[in-house]
């Protein structure tokens, strides 16, 4: 085991022992000497990140938040510092966030932790034993309790904010306590941690952004787009001129789309809401965006000029939040999939036709899926098997389905002839299957073209693919994270009196 290797550390209750994620392990060490223990196994099951976040109660248990990997629709976990089996404590309540960051509370029973993205994103307080949460604020942050305050971090500020333990509320506005920590958006993670004894030690720096960049088949970089940003999913026009994509903003607590004309290099900015927008995606003739957007809790679809002008609701949430997949190109459908019963729909979008089910797995998430250039079939990953794998499907549905990917697969897009088609391996291999769906299906071996930096994701675009297949735009990671000497401050509450 290497340094580099260590991840998710945190403490004892009686501060002589750490806890650490390395190897695919939950470990232990004493921090006065001695050897390295394991607790638990982190099953592959939880994903082959670190798990966000852990706390180590006073009675031995332990709380783990979901992995860096699995991401989205995972809980909080819990087991023991005597190596209990991993066990599901929270209830997600949208599957396109995920849980993490967990801190107990003084009682030992309760503890908070942080829902990070999706349409009931915040701050929560939980019983360790019925697993019951409420949300305390709707910011999704890093949080710890100490000296009677939340610490958390909001756009790269760390601040504090008076917490009544018993009932379990924030109390008065909060206060900032240093500007500049060194913190990541699309995980809530920030580089601090605090004790109780009024010890503060933080880092600031940037954290490692994405790149648009161009790369062959081979793998060649060729060309880049864009300076680097804090990029959330992509799509190309179908004339392969324009891209629009999501860029995070104030922290990542907002999200607006962009749109670049990649022969003008010309950016103009879409969306100027308050609200988190993504998943746009294409009219056939480009002429029009639709998106889904978050607004005060509910995730529902609009649609907007991609020149820029008023959006037009297309398809309220209702209480069940939706995503936009894709545009049928003959323009008349748009396919959408529903968060929390993961189930694919199209949805007529002129005339007063009803929108109708496409496809429901009997388990699993269904996301990602795209018509095939001539409107006849659709793509899309699934992870009905216990692991993402892509498939195709007629459209209109008939119940009949292949799957292309054998070893997982995210992210499927088809060149425009139809005769190939790409998508992301689990090992985040590009890869390239030969299509012929004229009289019968007909897949062919899926081949690998070049291996890519992106950490496979199945409910987000991290490229784009040209047109006729021969270059993709990827969401490229840029370098790793710029992190600055850590700065320790011994009495951070004296900071909050001195203001």
């Amino acid at each position: 085991m290497t340094r580099d290797n260590i991840q998710t550390l945190f403490w004892s209750p009686d501060s002589r022992s750490v806890a650490f994620a390395a190897d695919g392990l939950l470990k232990a060490v004493d921090v006065s000497g001695g050897g390295t223990r394991t607790i638990v196994k982190l099953p592959e099951a939880l994903g082959s990140g670190a798990p966000l976040g852990g706390a180590w109660g006073a009675d031995g248990t332990i709380l783990l938040g979901s992995t860096s990997s699995i991401g989205l629709g995972s809980p909080i976990w819990r087991t023991s510092a005597a190596g209990a089996e991993l066990t599901a404590v929270t209830k997600i309540n949208s599957p396109d966030g995920f849980h993490a960051y967990p801190s107990f509370l003084p009682d030992g029973r309760r503890f908070i932790f942080s829902q990070v993205g999706g349409q009931n994103a915040g701050l929560y307080l939980a019983d360790i034993d019925s697993g019951e949460a409420t949300r305390v604020t709707h910011d999704y942050v890093q949080p710890k309790l100490a000296n009677g305050r939340l610490l958390f971090t909001r756009d790269q500020a760390l601040m504090a904010q008076a917490f009544d333990v018993e009932r379990g509320r924030l109390e008065s506005d909060p206060v900032v306590i240093v500007d500049g920590v060194m913190s990541n958006a699309a995980t809530g993670r920030a580089a601090f941690s605090v004790s109780t004894n009024g010890v503060l030690i933080f880092s600031g720096g940037d954290v490692g952004m994405s790149q648009f960049t161009w790369f062959t088949r081979s793998g060649q970089p060729d060309g880049t787009v864009e300076s680097p940003g804090p990029y959330y999913t992509i799509a190309i026009a179908p004339d392969g001129e324009k891209i629009v994509y999501g860029r995070r903003d104030q922290g990542g607590l907002t999200q607006n789309l962009w749109i670049t004309d990649l022969g003008r290099k010309v950016t103009t900015r879409l969306t100027f809401g308050t609200s988190r927008d993504s998943d746009g995606t294409w009219s056939p003739d480009a002429s029009r965006i639709a998106y889904a957007s978050v607004r005060q809790g509910d995730k529902s679809l609009y649609e907007i000029p991609s020149a820029g002008g008023v959006e037009r609701q297309i398809l309220k949430a209702e209480g069940r939040g939706r995503s936009i997949d894709d545009w049928a190109p003959d323009g008349k459908h748009i396919l959408y999939h529903v968060d929390a019963a993961r189930e694919l729909w199209a949805l007529p979008v002129d005339g007063d036709a009803k929108q109708f089910l496409v496809v429901k797995p009997a388990s699993g998430s269904i996301d990602e899926p795209t018509f095939s250039p001539d409107g006849r079939w659709i793509a899309y990953n699934s992870s009905e098997s216990g692991r993402n794998e892509v498939y195709i499907a007629p459209f209109p549905p008939t119940g009949a389905r292949w799957q292309v990917s054998s070893r997982g697969g995210v992210q499927p897009t088809w060149r425009r002839d139809g005769q190939e088609l790409f998508f992301v391996a689990a090992d985040a291999k590009m890869m390239a299957v030969d299509v012929n769906l004229e009289k019968a299906v007909e897949l062919g071996t899926p081949r690998a073209l070049f291996q890519t930096r992106l950490i496979p994701n199945g409910s987000v675009d991290q490229y784009a693919a040209s047109p006729d297949g021969k270059r993709f735009l990827l969401m490229n990671p840029v370098g790793e994270d710029i992190e600055e000497a850590p700065t320790v401050i011994l009495d951070w509450p004296a900071l909050l009196t001195a203001r």
